[in-house]
């Protein structure tokens, strides 16, 4: 076995280049001794896929930072709510939820104008999320929640 064939391959692209070289550096005007297609010499060919893997990495990277700058805008913040540990729904804004409880605390000392009303919020949490393209359908979740608040008189002293 003569040895590994790419190792033969190389060898004569260089046998070749060097007889190109000494071809182009004689001092001999005889135009016939000079290569007439310098592509021909077989250095195109490797140049060629060097721009193709080049550009083919560039575009698939052009690609994944598209996509991912296209997720993270699309990516909205967003609030669960539970009550007592079950989830009632979602909500865009936390700030949404301290609405309703200053309305409906509102509402109830409208009510009973004479005593101290405290809204029992006792068990509401909420659980801060980020979602592509999430569904929020927050008037639906706080008027679920509206219907299940309730408030407890606090003697004053």
């Amino acid at each position: 076995m003569k040895g590994f064939k790419g190792i033969r391959w190389v060898e004569g692209l260089l046998r070749r280049q060097q007889a190109d070289r000494s071809a182009l550096h004689n001092n001999s005007t005889d135009e016939s001794e000079l290569p007439s297609h310098p592509e021909s010499t077989g250095r195109a060919v490797p140049r060629k896929w060097i721009w193709m893997s080049a550009g083919a990495l560039l575009l698939a990277g052009s690609i994944y930072t598209g996509s991912k700058a296209y997720v993270n805008a699309n990516t909205i913040p967003f609030y669960h709510v539970y009550v007592n540990g079950q989830a009632i729904g979602a909500i865009a804004d936390d700030a949404e939820l301290d609405r309703l409880f200053e309305e409906k605390r509102q509402e109830f000392q409208k009510k009973y104008p004479d005593v101290l009303m405290v809204l029992h919020t006792d068990g509401i949490t909420t659980k801060a999320d980020r979602s592509f393209k999430p569904e929020i359908n927050s008037e639906e979740t706080l008027n679920k929640l509206d219907g299940m608040l309730k408030a407890y008189a606090r003697a004053s002293s």
